[in-house]
């Protein structure tokens, strides 16, 4: 896909209804697959995820950025939303999980914040799914790692 055609594409996360939950479906299945474009789309994915309307949308620009590259310019915007949807008892495990993924890389770039992940973690363990539960585990113990 041309460079045009994939910021067309982008575009049409901002559409209304459900059109754009599945455009963010496509645009994951064609970033992810293409290492070389991570970098080049990134912004665009962080403004969308941060005006992402719908839960499914969330899903998957979260996991894109959480698997692909996060743009250092939205660290501050990502971060916050991240944690915000983490704390949220309305938004969806799966999205927890990505945007877990998301701050916990931030926080690595600045170790000052491994300790308020950490303390999510531990508050929002026991108040979701077991998927949830394994998950923060695991970055629980990476965190312990980098703090030790």
């Amino acid at each position: 896909m041309d460079e045009m055609a994939m910021k067309e594409t982008i575009s049409w996360l901002y559409l209304p209804g459900p059109m754009s939950m599945r455009v963010s479906w496509m645009v994951e299945n064609i970033i992810l697959p293409h290492p070389e474009i991570h970098e080049k789309y990134a912004s665009d994915l962080a403004q969308a995820l941060l005006n992402s309307p719908s839960e499914a949308m969330r899903r998957n620009i979260a996991k894109t950025l959480a698997e692909s590259h996060l743009p250092q310019e939205w660290y501050d915007e990502l971060y916050d939303f991240a944690i915000k949807r983490i704390l949220s008892s309305e938004e969806a495990v799966a999205v927890k999980v990505h945007c877990l993924k998301i701050a916990f890389q931030i926080a690595v770039k600045y170790p000052d914040l491994l300790v308020e992940v950490r303390e999510v973690i531990e508050e929002q363990r026991t108040k979701n799914s077991v998927g949830f539960a394994a998950c923060s585990k695991k970055y629980a113990k990476k965190i312990e790692k980098l703090m030790a």
